[in-house]
This record gives structure tokens, C-alpha cells and sequence, in this order.
């Protein structure tokens, strides 16, 4: 059983890296979710304060993921409505993206919050393009750094998870080598030259 949760932990966290990338899929949190399989693993001894920090690290990108483009807006010159307007952008891009295929949810999701952007600058102002533009540029770099923290994230997850089969290995072999069995096999061998 043990093999199987490590395969399925092992599985999960590079599936759960790939679905970084893709914005609808939430690629931090089946990342996450091999790291509970490895609570469950026998030999593995996991402090509670990993997953408690895995845990609000995954909250934490996925929060920044939905902010990120409000934000960005307003560090590149945009107004609260180009602030509004990304952050709106940005929800009915990932509900618009669950409905298309990859391509067309991908699309979605990055140009989501730039239009949102754009759309709540021009309706603000439409005298000042140059500046709707701007902020929806910013809100474009935020899909960007989103999708960077939750790389790290979950890359910081697999290096754990990597971490401790290493140790359950370690110790599992030490185990295995110690037994009568391997002992007997050394002094039969030891008999015979």
C-alpha cells in the first residue's frame, strides 16, 4: 500500500505542477493533495506544521491569483475602475474558460482581466486610452506572476514530497539489510570462500 501512495503522491504533484500553467485547472491544490497522501504512508514521519504551511501557502496563490489582476491595474496607472474591472474580467474569465476547450480557456483567463481592465478605464474615462491601456497591461503581467507563485508553490511542495520518499527509502532499506534473512545469506556466503 505503501508503493502505491508514493506513486500516487509522486503522480499527483507533477499532474498538479502541469495544471499550474493551465489557469482553470487548480494545479496547486492536486499538488497538495499528494502531499496528504503522504500522511498516510506507514514509514513517512511528517511534522503537522508541512502541511499546515503547504496548506495556507495553496490558499495564498490561489487568493493572489484572483487579486493579482485588480492590483497590478492600479500599480500601472489604472483607476478603481480599471481595478473593478479586472477583478470582474478576471471571474467571468475563469467561468468562460471552465466552458471552452484548453485553447479558448486559456485565452480567456489571460485576456479576461486585460479587457476587464480596459472596458472599466474607458467606461471611467474614455478620453484617457493610453492609461486604459496601461492598466490593462498590468492586469495582463498579473496572470503571469500568478501563474510563477504557483509554480514555486507547488514546485516547493514536490521538493518535499521528493524529500521524504528519499527518507522512507533510507529507512526502509535499513530495515530490509538488518533482517535475519540478509545476516544468514552473509554468513552462508562467508562459509563458502
Amino acid at each position: 500500500m505503501d508503493i502505491v501512495l508514493i506513486i500516487l503522491a509522486l503522480l499527483l504533484a507533477y499532474i498538479g505542477y502541469i495544471c499550474c500553467i493551465v489557469p482553470v485547472l487548480p494545479g496547486q491544490f492536486i499538488t497538495y493533495a499528494g502531499i496528504i497522501c503522504l500522511c498516510f504512508i506507514d514509514g513517512v514521519t511528517i511534522h503537522a506544521f508541512w502541511p499546515i504551511l503547504f496548506a495556507l501557502l495553496t490558499i495564498s496563490a490561489t487568493l493572489l491569483d484572483f487579486i493579482l489582476p485588480s492590483i497590478m491595474a492600479k500599480e500601472f496607472g489604472g483607476t478603481k475602475a480599471g481595478e473593478i474591472g479586472a477583478f470582474i474580467g478576471t471571474i467571468i474569465g475563469m467561468i468562460v474558460g471552465l466552458f471552452l476547450n484548453i485553447y479558448g480557456g486559456v485565452i480567456a483567463i489571460v485576456l479576461s482581466p486585460f479587457l476587464g481592465a480596459l472596458i472599466g478605464e474607458l467606461i471611467y474615462d474614455r478620453h484617457q486610452i493610453k492609461r486604459a491601456f496601461k492598466s490593462g497591461f498590468g492586469s495582463f503581467i498579473s496572470f503571469f506572476v500568478g501563474v510563477g507563485v504557483k509554480l514555486l508553490v507547488s514546485l516547493f511542495m514536490i521538493f518535499y514530497i521528493w524529500w521524504k520518499i528519499i527518507e522512507y527509502c533510507v529507512v526502509a532499506y535499513q530495515e530490509f539489510s538488518s533482517t535475519e534473512f540478509f545476516q544468514s545469506l552473509e554468513e552462508y556466503f562467508s562459509l563458502l570462500l
